[in-house]
């Protein structure tokens, strides 16, 4: 850990938490294989946390990125796992927006904040 991600990674976590809007980031991994019914449940891992919401400008769509994604910035001290594509993020209002991209963003060594471009399913 470098002086800047014992100063930087404070700050992103309280910017986040103070101006940001609640969202449920959750994770679905492959699950256990049930002999008796011959399916597997997939497992969620999910945590409550904040993050700043803004949409994809005009200049930011190519490849991957769609017009009508946004991007949630979320602070890497705020939750317990690293975001990856096909995670979802629920912000409430009924219909999950499914992660395409993420991008880690440095302090130093370590991850100050995660930049998800999401689309709506």
């Amino acid at each position: 850990m470098t002086v800047l991600d014992d100063a930087l990674r404070p700050i992103a976590t309280t910017l986040i938490a103070q101006f940001g809007a609640s969202i449920t980031l959750t994770r679905l991994a492959p699950g256990v294989y049930d002999p008796a019914t011959s399916t597997t449940t997939p497992t969620r891992t999910s945590t409550a946390t904040k993050a700043l919401v803004e949409d994809v400008k005009g200049r930011e769509i190519e490849g991957q990125i769609e017009a009508g994604d946004r991007k949630f910035y979320v602070a890497a001290e705020a939750i317990a796992f690293e975001p990856t594509p096909a995670d979802e993020i629920d912000t409430g209002d009924g219909r999950p927006w499914i992660a395409q991209v993420v991008r880690s963003h440095y302090s130093g060594e370590q991850v100050a904040l995660f930049e998800i471009i999401a689309r709506q399913a």
